[in-house]
């Protein structure tokens, strides 16, 4: 157990709240990172259990993806309350203390792919996606696109996608996930036949064209 783990997991022992881990194979090359668990993976103590994330496993099953090349987990890793992140202050431990956790997670497991579900985890994996004018980031502008975090020391890609949860909201979008998971279906073909990630294609910016 890393360090940071064992300090998330004091912290949140000491306020009987229960650390919700991972779930598949830390050594699959995929991995889906959402936000925090909800009232389902609280009691199962396991994330993306509940409707979103049923709601998820079809998807990337519909995109070609197979179970056994992923695995899930949150940066934030206890329920906060009545299911709103911007609440988990309200349990008296830094939200530095959690994302020391996801960190050092990650870097234990240096998945290839890691799928951010949503803005929260791609504004913490990327924060080069956050506006200039009010330092939010905008899934809608990112998602399905190769990004590199510059936290993370080995090749990989960022790729962004809607949050399940959202996908309840607006199921019109449901389809459009599926193709972008197809897409990372296709990257990770690329992946495995060579042994490296694709590179981004180089392009020419004509500033004075004739």
């Amino acid at each position: 157990m890393g360090i940071a783990r064992l300090a998330l997991e004091t912290e949140l022992a000491l306020k009987n709240l229960k650390f919700v881990g991972h779930r598949g194979n830390k050594g699959a090359p995929i991995c889906f990172v959402g936000e925090a668990p909800g009232e389902t993976e609280d009691n199962m103590g396991v994330p993306f259990v509940g409707t979103s994330g049923r709601l998820l496993d079809t998807m990337i099953s519909e995109g070609g993806l197979d179970a056994s090349q992923c695995w899930f987990t949150n940066p934030y890793k206890t329920r906060p309350p009545e299911n709103k992140l911007g609440r988990l202050d309200e349990y008296g431990i830094a939200k530095q203390v959690f994302q020391d956790e996801f960190f050092e997670e990650l870097n234990d497991t240096k998945p290839t792919f890691i799928v951010a579900c949503g803005a929260t985890p791609l504004q913490l994996l990327c924060p080069q996606t956050a506006s200039k004018t009010d330092d939010e980031t905008k899934i809608g502008k990112w998602r399905g696109s190769l990004l590199t975090s510059p936290k993370l020391g080995w090749p990989h890609y960022v790729f962004p996608i809607f949050h399940p949860a959202f996908i309840l909201r607006e199921w019109s979008e449901k389809y459009f996930n599926v193709f972008l998971l197809a897409k990372l279906a296709s990257e990770l073909a690329y992946w495995k036949a060579n042994g490296r990630i694709q590179p981004l294609p180089l392009r020419s910016i004509l500033h004075s064209p004739t």
